[in-house]
């Protein structure tokens, strides 16, 4: 449901996201969180502060960087760091080792939600009673996890999750399906879970962490790194590799065989699992027809969030999914629901009544 002033309200974002304004003058600032959860462990952050003589009295944005090598440095997250705090919010990006290392584990979603806690105890960079959350892709259906931990509750006034996942059990043979298409995800799965279903090489090992880092960063036909590491692989290694590769059967068969050696981890990841304990409003915005998490994932959890009766707002666009080839007509009436999406998100953090 569309509201104009949501629309309004984000309006100024989404022709920055789209490069017809300029972000306004930020101030940037690195600086080491201490952990709530884990004596003598840091988060290194970047901060995104408008120009304000108060910057205490402004609410804050966590951003979650994506599953990128370049973490906190990734010109994406940084872009869209700097266009949120053009709006009037002081916005942090924690980097999650971890996740730059490519892993999708438990762990990250106590990670998330220490950077929550801990955030908190920053009142003199943000105003800490309005606080919102934002994740994309595999980290932000993480994020959804860690919100849902009784330990956050009350502490995030509204989330917004972009090209998220809701259970991890149908990612899995979505992204390997789709591998042709974009085999950043698959290559990525591949090096986190093959090992849970037959002994791996470390050089097999290496190669699919370097392969993935081929696509993940972007590096040109000069830079790749991973046809040198080929040289050194085993034949049947060489084999599994060409299977993995040119079969999508060999692809499927290996998803379904991560599926049934991995229950609880699967379970563990996938906030399908936990939204009887997400009670504040969540903006759920998804790419039509994304390659990487299909945009059924976030219609499954809208289904599942009304039947809670949570609040949210569920917005499918084309505008996050290969924009740039859109025709200008189809751009131009997709920003309406776009900004309805990231409206609703900026309404709720800025309301002091709203908070989950």
């Amino acid at each position: 449901m569309f509201s104009i002033g949501n629309i309004l309200k984000a309006l100024p974002f989404v022709l920055r996201y789209a490069g017809i304004l300029n972000s306004a003058q930020i101030f940037t600032e690195e600086f080491f969180l201490t952990s709530i959860l884990r004596e003598g462990k840091e988060y290194r952050v970047f901060s995104y502060t408008p120009m304000d003589p108060e910057p205490e009295k402004l609410p804050g944005i966590l951003l979650i960087h994506g599953l990128s090598a370049r973490g906190i440095e990734d010109e994406r997250i940084v872009e869209l760091a700097r266009n949120l705090s053009s709006l009037g919010f002081v916005v942090f990006t924690p980097e999650l080792e971890e996740i730059t290392q490519l892993q999708i584990i438990p762990e990250s979603i106590e990670n998330i939600t220490d950077c929550i806690l801990s955030i908190k105890h920053e009142p003199h960079r943000f105003a800490v009673d309005r606080l919102g959350f934002f994740s994309v892709s595999l980290s932000g259906g993480m994020g959804l996890v860690a919100l849902a931990d009784s330990r956050v509750q009350g502490l995030v006034n509204a989330a917004l999750i972009l090209g998220a996942y809701s259970d991890f059990e149908t990612v899995i043979p979505y992204v390997l399906e789709h591998f042709e298409e974009d085999n950043y995800a698959g290559l990525v799965l591949l090096y986190n879970y093959l090992d849970r279903i037959q002994d791996v090489s470390p050089e097999l090992k290496k190669f699919l962490f370097v392969a993935a880092l081929d696509n993940g960063l972007r590096r040109g036909k000069g830079e790749l790194e991973a046809p040198e590491l080929w040289q050194n692989l085993e034949d049947e290694d060489k084999g599994f590799i060409k299977d993995f590769f040119e079969n999508s059967l060999f692809r499927k068969e290996l998803g379904e065989k991560i599926q049934k050696s991995s229950p609880e981890l699967l379970r563990e990841l996938s906030p399908i699992y936990f939204l009887d304990h997400l009670k504040l409003p969540l903006a759920i915005l998804h790419g039509e027809s994304d390659a990487v998490l299909s945009e059924k994932e976030s219609i499954q959890l809208a289904i599942e969030l009304k039947k809670r009766k949570t609040p949210f707002l569920l917005e499918i666009t084309g505008l996050l999914s290969h924009g740039d080839t859109l025709p200008m007509y189809k751009q131009l009436k997709e920003v309406p629901g776009l900004a309805n999406g990231f409206g609703y998100f900026f309404t709720n953090l800025s309301s002091k009544n709203t908070i989950g």
